[in-house]
């Protein structure tokens, strides 16, 4: 029988505040509140919505999907 591991509970995320610049920061998001992760225009980059309201739009976008691979 195969055992599927469950995802830790608190995953690290680096945000950018804008696409354009250096400035990031560090949350740490439970995966359990995790509503939705949708594809936003750009392509390469998640857009989240967390279950305590706070939203990470256009303007928080997360590093690429392939760096999020590549450190799990």
């Amino acid at each position: 029988m195969v055992q599927i591991m469950k995802p830790k509970a608190l995953t690290v995320f680096k945000l950018m505040t804008c696409a354009s610049s250096n400035y990031q920061r560090i949350v740490q998001v439970n995966v359990e509140q995790l509503v939705e992760s949708t594809m936003t225009n750009q392509g390469n980059y998640l857009e989240l919505s967390m279950s305590t309201g706070s939203t990470y739009g256009a303007t928080d976008l997360i590093h690429p999907i392939s760096y999020l691979l590549s450190q799990s």
